[in-house]
This record gives C-alpha cells, sequence and structure tokens, in this order.
C-alpha cells in the first residue's frame, strides 16, 4: 500500500535557495535528456532509453558543479520521469480516438524514492 504525506515547508533562505538549485539541476538535466533523445531519433532514427540515460549520470555530476551537489537518485529518478512521459505519449498515440486518463502533474512537487 503506498502512502502520501503533505508537508507545509516553512525553509530559511538558505534551504530556499538549495532547493531552487535543485529542482533548476533537474529541470536542465530533463532538457538535456529530452533533447539527446529527439535528436537521436532526427538524425540517426535511434531510440535512445532509460538505462542508456541512466549511465550518463555520474558524467553529468561530474561535469555539472551544481548537479554534483545533487543525489544521483533524484537525477535517476530524473530519467525515470522522463520515460515514464514518452511510454505514456506513445502509448496514449496507439490508442487512435481513445482518450487517456492522466493524473495532473503537481508544481512544486519532489518524489522521493526509498528502499
Amino acid at each position: 500500500m503506498l502512502t502520501t504525506f503533505k508537508y507545509r515547508l516553512y525553509p530559511s533562505q538558505k534551504q530556499v535557495v538549495l532547493m531552487d538549485e535543485t529542482i533548476e539541476t533537474c529541470r536542465h538535466w530533463y532538457n538535456l535528456c529530452l533533447g539527446e533523445r529527439k535528436n537521436a531519433w532526427e538524425t540517426e532514427r535511434r531510440n535512445i532509453g532509460k538505462f542508456d540515460q541512466l549511465a550518463k549520470v555520474k558524467d553529468y555530476r561530474k561535469e555539472n558543479s551544481y548537479a554534483f551537489r545533487v543525489h544521483s537518485h533524484i537525477m535517476q529518478g530524473v530519467v525515470a520521469d522522463l520515460d515514464k512521459a514518452f511510454q505514456a505519449f506513445f502509448f496514449a498515440g496507439s490508442r487512435s480516438g481513445k482518450r487517456q486518463d492522466t493524473q495532473d502533474l503537481k508544481e512544486n512537487t519532489v518524489s522521493i524514492v526509498s528502499a
């Protein structure tokens, strides 16, 4: 059973800056991965999968000083979210004419996956 908790945060100014940097880094990483998939398809007609991009998380964290401060499992979650969006997009396209019910994505949410 999955349980959801909703908390109201009152972060300090330093924590606000850190959260903003984390969200911005994740947004940048998502857009890089999306661009990589789009470019590979348009130029080479080649699909790039989730595991291809998961392997690049380590390199991206070394290259980007902001990404270095973000935990790798957060960056991996971004790739998983992108892959899920791709799967939903192509699955919805194959159902010709049927409306797909999707849950609205909430802004300013963070998914924390624990083992």
